[in-house]
């Protein structure tokens, strides 16, 4: 027996009559759609700041419009829109990036592009003075931030210092800015450091979708039942009732951007984002303790709600 098939069978087992479950999809539908109003409704308008340079200081209400075209960062990454940002080139080892935050739910961006020196380049950020996230030379990393964890709040500067160079033991990560040590020879990097603030899902910027979606079996991994996306409306809630067995791993997997949310029994146990078209995976465990309050033998019913899905998902679950 395959996946689809376990699941028509419990769909079976639930016995419900067509007109019970009309009704109560329609029902959810209608949930779903009031619950995005209020999410419209109190989305907060981010602005885009485009600041490049080594040294720059984001003021709110300023523009800063540069006297010639330059590079960036993509305006939109990880459910945050870009904020302020400064480039920097080796030789020069750090470049500071000054801006007052109007939210306090911050994404970190750190870009860096080493020219084949075969130095192993490694960056290090400090946010207020405080040693934060490391990494390598090889592309971009997005990190979420709590400002209150750098002595940062909203409505108060907040200064970013990112440093280029080798690490003081060679083949890690620094674990402070001074373990960062110049380049031993000369070499070319380009580096940048940006600011994200999270925006509602309903106001962020997709990025283009490609001509063909990564086939949504290549990310499922056996399970014991799932609920999956109607071929016909991605967008639209699913719902299966099953026998409660205790605890359960709830795998989400989804080819294109947009939100998962499952809940059993009405209450929400997974909230799961996606803002690409290369596959993500979400997994976490439900039950225990801190599950829902069912006990075994119990019929629970289970809800995905997918929000701006465009392309196939599923909810895998496995009995532990």
């Amino acid at each position: 027996m395959n996946l689809t098939d376990l699941t028509e069978v419990l769909r079976d087992r639930a016995d419900l009559d067509a007109t019970t479950h009309d009704a109560r999809m329609a029902g959810i539908r209608g949930r779903v759609l009031a619950r995005r109003r209020r999410l419209a409704l109190t989305g907060v308008v981010g602005v885009v700041l485009a600041l490049v340079g080594v040294v720059y200081v984001a003021l709110p209400g300023q523009r800063v419009d540069p006297a010639e075209p330059t590079r960036s960062l993509a305006e939109y990454q990880s459910g945050a829109r870009l904020v302020a940002q400064a480039w920097g080139d080796l030789p020069a080892t750090s470049i500071t990036l000054t801006h007052t935050p109007s939210a306090d739910d911050l994404v970190l961006i750190a870009h860096c592009v080493d020219e084949d020196s075969g130095q192993n380049l490694v960056t290090m950020v400090s946010i207020n003075g405080r040693d934060g996230p490391a990494g390598g030379c090889t592309g971009q990393t997005t990190v979420r931030i709590d400002l209150s964890a750098y002595g940062g709040s909203v409505g108060e500067p907040l200064v970013v210092r990112m440093v280029v160079g080798v690490n003081r033991v060679a083949g890690e990560f620094p674990e402070t800015v001074a373990d960062v040590r110049p380049p031993e020879s000369a070499t070319s990097a380009e580096y940048a450091v940006g600011l994200g603030e999270r925006v509602p899902l309903t106001e962020y910027s997709f990025p283009p979708r490609p001509e063909t979606l990564e086939p949504l079996d290549s990310l499922l991994a056996p399970a014991d039942f799932d609920l999956r996306s109607d071929p016909d409306d991605p967008d639209a809630p699913q719902e299966l009732d099953v026998t409660w067995r205790g605890q359960v791993e709830l795998t989400a997997s989804l080819n294109t951007p947009g939100r998962l949310e499952v809940l059993i029994d009405g209450e929400s146990v997974y909230v799961g984002d996606s803002w690409t078209y290369l596959g993500t995976i979400g997994v976490t465990t439900v039950g225990g303790p801190d599950g829902p309050d069912l006990a075994v033998g119990e019929t629970a019913t289970i809800t995905v709600v997918p929000e701006r899905t465009t392309g196939d998902w599923a909810v895998q679950f496995t009995w532990l």
